[in-house]
């Protein structure tokens, strides 16, 4: 029932990121909540909603809501979030885990271990495989397996040994001195 002296109006918020405030008459920024839980994904792919974080959204009050890019994520050009290939960055992720490859995924990455090695801790920490215990090789019956950090070679004898350059080589005994040991002799 208005008085014919007052116009009838309503006012309306032109900007969707914007809802009128208790008084309806000004129009004020909504919150992250105002929204769909999907509302940035649907807006932006592989965005979240950022309300008021004075730090990651200083003109909250000007601008409202905005849709930032998820972790993860970074904003390229054409403002679209796209995947941080985190195993291209310097230093390596994965440089804190010997015998490990960063390995890219969407938003993250791994650090997955190299052949001849397995994860033991659960920590993406990896050793070893002695594929010479394991029967996880290919030496033929007439050959020996050696171990190698993260391999094995297949050698003629028993007594060779594996070299700095991973090659079978003959056990050298005249470098030993064996007087020492009554139980031992250098053939």
């Amino acid at each position: 029932n208005a008085d014919e002296n007052t116009p009838d109006f309503r006012c309306e918020c032109i900007n969707k990121l914007f809802q009128l405030d208790s008084s309806e008459t000004l129009c004020v920024p909504k919150y992250c909540a105002d929204f769909p839980e999907d509302y940035c994904e649907k807006e932006k792919a592989n965005s979240v909603c950022i309300g008021d974080d004075l730090e990651n959204n200083p003109n909250f009050e000007e601008n409202g809501v905005i849709c930032g890019c998820k972790e993860g994520f970074v904003e390229d050009e054409s403002e679209m979030c796209v995947d941080i290939d985190e195993c291209s960055n310097k230093p390596d992720p994965c440089a804190d885990k010997p015998n490990t490859t960063c390995q890219n995924k969407v938003g993250t990455f791994e650090c997955i271990c190299q052949s001849g090695f397995e994860e033991f801790d659960g920590d993406g920490n990896c050793i070893d495989i002695n594929e010479c215990n394991n029967d996880q090789n290919s030496c033929p019956d007439n050959k020996v397996c050696r171990n190698t950090e993260g391999s094995f070679v297949c050698c003629d004898s028993k007594t060779d040994i594996v070299d700095e350059n991973g090659n079978c080589v003959p056990l050298d005994c005249s470098a030993f001195d064996c007087s020492a040991d009554q139980n031992s002799i250098a053939t």
